[in-house]
């Protein structure tokens, strides 16, 4: 079963909104012991792989507490990776963006893939903040990248749907049928794929978001602006 995830991001008091689809799994016949043991493997697991990168966790929410034990679990455990990153990582990730902008579209006027046509803002507790040379993340903090250009989502949506969208491989991927949720991609989706493999990012999600609260002036899309998200990476265990 595939269910569709919004996540809401508060910027200057107003939503935007983000969404992931997730596989569904039937837990009703498991006790409640059984699905503790299962969430707790789990994390143990995943924090492992991240230690042996050399990313420590930073937090550990346990139900809602930051206190409670991870073995007396009863609903979810979330665990927050990653504090810093140099504002170059950045630029790096607008590069891939520029590049798959070029790649998927044809230059009418040059703005859409002009790197001054798209701008980061980092948001703390719900406010802008300035960048500085190394962007130290809160446990509320996220960086969004988001264009100044008024069709720049049409384009991605265009795209996306066209001739000309984009199909993500990764650098291992073993030779074969690309998984259709990596086809058909728009320049956004494409670059927040890459962004998965760069050294930069381990440490990060990146995701497309779209906010109509804050979309920019003579936006087209109905859905409103798209922009992408990065935010400290989050291990979760859900019962």
């Amino acid at each position: 079963m595939i269910s569709t995830r919004s996540r809401t991001f508060i910027i200057d008091g107003k939503p935007s909104v983000s969404q992931t689809q997730t596989f569904g799994v039937d837990i009703s016949k498991l006790g409640l012991q059984d699905i503790r043991s299962m969430l707790v493997d789990i994390i143990a697991r995943d924090t492992a792989i991240e230690r042996r990168a050399g990313n420590e966790p930073t937090i550990v929410d346990v139900d809602g507490s930051k206190s409670k034990p991870i073995a007396a679990v009863n609903k979810r455990i979330t665990v927050l990776f990653g504090t810093s990153m140099p504002v170059v990582a950045l630029e790096r990730l607008k590069a891939a963006l520029i590049q798959n902008i070029q790649a998927s579209t044809t230059a009418n006027t040059g703005k859409l893939s002009s790197p001054s046509s798209w701008e980061f803002t980092h948001i703390r507790a719900g406010r802008k903040i300035p960048l500085g040379a190394n962007i130290n993340f809160g446990p509320r903090d996220f960086v969004i990248l988001k264009p100044k250009v008024s069709y720049a989502t049409a384009a991605n949506k265009r795209v996306a749907a066209g001739s000309r969208s984009l199909e993500f491989k990764a650098p291992n991927a073993r030779k074969g049928k690309t998984a259709k949720r990596n086809q058909r991609l728009g320049f956004m989706a494409m670059t927040a794929r890459q962004a998965r493999h760069m050294i930069e990012f381990l440490q990060f999600s990146v995701t497309v978001g779209f906010t109509r609260a804050y979309k920019i002036p003579g936006e087209v899309s109905k859905q409103g602006t798209a922009y992408l998200i990065i935010s400290p990476r989050r291990k979760r265990g859900l019962r």
